[in-house]
C-alpha cells in the first residue's frame, strides 16, 4: 500500500524521528553505564522491530492476553541493554558502585515505605 506523497514523507520523517529518539536515549545509557555498550543503532532497531511486528501477528481472541505478550516484549527490551553485574564491575570505579548501591537502597526503602512494608528505620 502506498501513502500519498505528502502523508509518504511525514512518514518518513516521524519513523526517522522514533528511529533517532532509540539511537540517543540508548546512546545516553550507554554512556552513563547503565545500559550494555553495544552498537546503538542495532539495538534500536531490534527493540522498535520486535514491538511493531507484534501488530502483525498478536491476536486478541488468541490464546495471550495483551499484557502478558506486553509484559514479555518489554522483558526482552530490557534483557537487550541490560549491563550485567561482571560488565557493571568493569564499567564502574568503587566509587561509582557505592553510589549506585545507595541509590538502590533508597529505592528499595521508599517502597517498602509506600507499600506498607515493615518499618524502614531498622535498614
Amino acid at each position: 500500500m502506498r501513502l500519498p506523497p505528502g502523508l509518504a514523507v511525514r512518514h518518513l520523517q516521524a519513523k526517522r524521528a522514533v528511529l533517532e529518539h532509540f539511537r540517543s536515549l540508548l546512546a545516553q545509557g550507554m554512556a552513563a553505564g547503565e545500559f550494555r555498550k553495544t552498537d546503538h543503532s542495532i539495538t534500536a532497531f531490534a527493540i522498535i522491530g520486535m514491538m511493531n511486528w507484534s501488530t502483525w501477528w498478536f491476536n486478541s481472541k488468541g490464546r495471550f492476553e495483551i499484557a502478558t505478550v506486553a509484559q514479555t516484549l518489554a522483558d526482552f527490551a530490557l534483557r537487550l541493554v541490560a549491563v550485567s553485574d561482571a560488565q557493571d564491575q568493569q564499567l564502574q570505579s568503587p566509587g561509582e558502585l557505592i553510589e549506585r548501591m545507595e541509590n538502590d537502597l533508597a529505592l528499595l526503602k521508599t517502597q517498602l515505605t509506600q507499600y506498607g512494608r515493615p518499618s524502614v528505620s531498622k535498614l
